[in-house]
């Protein structure tokens, strides 16, 4: 579904840079601030997923978005 695909790339968008790279700075200053470590690795393990997902769907959409963002392969 288009609707499905459009709503998993929305996701991924949102989980991603903004909120991720406030919460890496954040971590990287309180070392010992084990709530927000956990609740980084949480987002980036649900953008890992959904960034898999529209690879198995999509591979431009998916490179389009990595370059978009930033990321590695």
């Amino acid at each position: 579904h288009p609707r499905l695909e459009m709503s998993v790339q929305v996701n991924s968008n949102s989980y991603s840079y903004k909120k991720i790279e406030i919460l890496t700075k954040h971590v990287q200053k309180f070392k010992k601030d084990n709530s927000s470590r956990r609740g980084l690795l949480l987002m980036i393990e649900r953008r890992r997923k959904l960034l898999s997902y529209i690879k198995k769907k999509d591979s431009a959409v998916y490179l389009e978005i990595l370059t978009k963002l930033g990321l590695r392969k």
